[in-house]
């Protein structure tokens, strides 16, 4: 018929485009001109929302463009040599992509289960949990989503709980106006002189 779909599986396949970054944090140069990530108190924004939302928003009014957590945030574990993908990691299988060829190979995780005596599960790789929360921003053009960046294992598993519990609740993710606020969150690193 007419409304039937041509290439099979082709809605499956349709991304929505990705209008920007919102980022937790800033670049910064270390004494020895080495960069490094800094969190901050708000929002980095890019330019093109700085008239919707303001230049450090702290909180900015979304809708999500799914009903699935799964697919509002992306995580994985990953690591990158400089700008270049390096490693990207399911928790079971780890793809390393090699930096000459940009062929890829894939072993299973070497990730160990259970936490250190620090409390952190590092994986041999040096890959690390990382997030893209799709929204899209209120104010904001229609045409697609803003990807948020988040990091910290902890933090990733409380937002898809949220999510998850949400839906229960409203049976349903799109179509609800949600706040994202931005909180700096202090954590307590145990090391062998005590905690920090």
């Amino acid at each position: 018929g007419v409304n039937e779909m041509p290439i099979k599986n082709l809605a499956r396949r349709a991304r929505v485009p990705r209008l920007g970054i919102i980022r937790l944090g800033v670049k910064v140069k270390n004494a020895s001109g080495v960069e490094y990530p800094k969190e901050v108190d708000h929002f980095v924004v890019p330019p093109e929302l700085y008239d919707k939302v303001g230049e450090r928003p702290k909180s900015i009014d979304v809708l999500l463009p799914s009903d699935d957590p799964d697919e509002v945030i992306d995580a994985w574990l990953i690591r990158y040599d400089g700008p270049l993908l390096a490693v990207r990691c399911d928790g079971e299988t780890a793809t390393f992509v090699v930096k000459d060829t940009g062929r890829s190979r894939q072993q299973p995780c070497q990730r160990p289960e259970e936490a250190d005596e620090q409390g952190q599960r590092a994986c041999p790789c040096g890959a690390e949990p990382k997030a893209r929360m799709n929204v899209i921003v209120l104010k904001g053009h229609l045409g697609g989503v803003h990807q948020v960046l988040i990091g910290g294992e902890r933090r990733i598993a409380t937002l898809r709980e949220e999510m998850r519990l949400y839906r229960q609740t409203f049976g349903r993710l799109t179509n609800i106006v949600f706040q994202i606020t931005r909180e700096v969150e202090e954590a307590q690193i145990v090391t062998p002189k005590g905690r920090i």
